[in-house]
């Protein structure tokens, strides 16, 4: 699924995901508890040497490791970060990791082109994603 209004519009960086925060708010508990974990896909397509695999700051990484075991071959890179719709995801208790979050000096300018996609990266943040999901049977 898709969430709209991700990126922080003020209150000194506490005013984002409004799309996902949203969506939890709604869930009832039976649908919290049924959801095995929520996956972020954010600059995704960023040259990079590795897959980044965050996981909310200061929160259980788990479910970022468990992503990061089932990469296989695929070199992946830890990390933390407290802004994306993942941590509204996390807030509820529900394991949340994002994958992507490669910084790049284009980032929301008039630079920030589709040419800044990386083919190859992209296709290993999938196959990265791809594998997690595999590893769920």
């Amino acid at each position: 699924m898709a969430f709209g209004a991700e990126e922080a519009r003020g209150g000194n960086g506490t005013l984002y995901a409004f799309g996902s925060r949203h969506f939890v708010a709604s869930l009832t508990g039976a649908e919290r508890s049924a959801i095995r974990g929520m996956v972020a896909l954010d600059r995704v397509g960023v040259r990079a040497a590795a897959v980044p695999v965050c996981h909310v700051a200061g929160a259980d990484p788990s479910l970022a490791d468990a992503i990061r075991a089932a990469a296989g071959p695929v070199a992946t890179l830890a990390c933390t970060n407290k802004a994306s719709d993942h941590v509204s995801f996390q807030k509820l208790g529900i394991p949340a990791a994002r994958l992507g979050s490669v910084p790049y000096p284009a980032y929301h300018s008039a630079r920030d082109v589709p040419s800044v996609v990386d083919p190859a990266q992209l296709s290993r943040s999938g196959a990265v994603l791809w594998a997690w999901i595999r590893s769920l049977r």
